[in-house]
């Protein structure tokens, strides 16, 4: 009897262990220590798919990406951080500049639609 009750609670863990959460405020990127980074929402008013970008980076195209696949909705700028966000891809159409320590919650807002290409500059 207590080998079964034994068996069962390891079956217990491991079944817990691999349960997935249904969190869409999953992170899987820490931020980088030097405060060089964005924290990059799916969603306006930082709702939605979330994650941290570590800079310096350019990426060209953000929709290339499954969690930006219909663009970056708003930002968190990390303490050494400046970031420019792009309506299209490629670095080309409205172009909005966002500066250390700063958010945007809407940046359908600034450039008229969601960002299609960033690039994350390192004070």
């Amino acid at each position: 009897m207590r080998c079964r009750a034994f068996f069962a609670f390891g079956l217990l863990v491991v079944a817990a262990c691999g349960a997935r959460s249904n969190s869409a405020q999953l992170f899987r990127t820490a931020p980088n220590p030097n405060g060089c980074y964005a924290q990059l929402f799916a969603g306006e008013q930082f709702l939605g798919t979330g994650d941290y970008v570590n800079g310096p980076r350019r990426v060209p195209n953000l929709r290339d990406d499954p969690r930006w696949r219909n663009g970056v909705r708003s930002l968190r700028v990390g303490p050494s951080t400046i970031v420019r966000l792009w309506s299209e891809d490629n670095y080309r159409g409205s172009m909005v500049r966002i500066t250390s320590d700063q958010h945007q919650a809407s940046v359908s807002s600034a450039l008229g639609e969601a960002a299609a290409s960033l690039q994350i500059s390192c004070n």
